[in-house]
């Protein structure tokens, strides 16, 4: 909520993780708009968490590069009316990550995100894969990206979503 201004960006259907919606309306619900629509029927998640600072909409998504295959992290950021988007693939490898918590603070952006490894080929039983905790940071245009692995656990995985970062005071919780 900015002002009586209110802003959402969710999963479009039939599938939801089809494409995300950005969109804004009063607090009374009035004035709705469709502000931009992001992917091409190829997203990973059919959410992101942003956070508008200066009028400008950072957050991340999970976007596969083809249909069956995995989800790549991407960060982004565009003006609170859906212009001047601009979209970094952040993770490359055939792994699938999830999009999660965003920060701004000063000049930076930090990040949380969840990423899912290979199960191991040992005849382990890990589950499913080891999903990993990751902490990053970037400048507000996005250069500067840097990644911290904090965590990983075998079989459930952690849920960045509900594990997200707080910056307060120059320290870094989690």
């Amino acid at each position: 909520v900015i002002g009586s201004k209110i802003y959402v960006l969710f999963g479009n259907a039939p599938k939801l993780s089809s494409t995300l919606v950005f969109a804004s309306m009063n607090a009374d619900g009035s004035d709705w708009k469709i502000l931009k629509t992001i992917g091409n029927n190829d997203m990973g998640q059919p959410f992101a968490l942003f956070q508008i600072n200066n009028g400008i909409v950072y957050f991340t998504y999970s976007r596969k590069n083809r249909p069956d295959g995995p989800s790549y992290l991407w960060s982004a950021r565009m003006d609170v009316n859906g212009a001047h988007f601009n979209s970094i693939q952040r993770t490359f490898s055939g792994l699938l990550s999830r999009s999660a918590y965003v920060q701004v603070v000063g000049r930076h952006v930090y990040y949380a995100y969840e990423v899912r490894l290979p199960k191991p080929k040992k005849n382990l039983n890990f589950g499913p894969g080891v999903w990993s905790y990751w902490f990053a940071e970037s400048s507000l245009d996005g250069s500067g990206w840097t990644t911290q692995r904090l965590y990983a656990a075998h079989g459930a995985g952690v849920a960045p979503l509900y594990k997200g970062v707080q910056i307060v005071g120059g320290k870094t919780y989690l």
